[in-house]
């Protein structure tokens, strides 16, 4: 939970907020199981011994990695925030797809 805490709270803030905002467009939806993904992996990542030297060389790669991905996805999901117009258009969206 202390991987969660410090490596992706605020992704999931940033989350929680694009998702609302934008009502579950199908571009953050899959974002977010991206996210929800390298969750499970970075938590892997920390948990793989690192006893050799080419064990601990792919423990650090697989941790940058799984950071990198975390950076990526909140930047995506702040342009996605910027792109909603900070507007809640949910009525707009059940009409497009009824």
């Amino acid at each position: 939970m202390r991987i969660i805490e410090i490596d992706f709270s605020f992704s999931y803030l940033i989350y929680f907020v694009a998702i609302e905002l934008t009502s579950f467009h199908e571009f953050m939806t899959i974002c977010s199981i991206i996210l929800f993904c390298f969750t499970f992996l970075l938590i892997i990542a920390h948990m793989l011994p690192d006893d050799t030297e080419g064990k601990k060389t792919a423990k650090r790669l697989l941790i940058f990695i799984c950071k990198l991905a975390n950076v990526v996805l909140t930047i995506l999901a702040f342009i996605q925030i910027f792109i909603s117009d900070w507007s809640f258009d949910i009525k707009e969206d059940m009409e497009e797809y009824l």
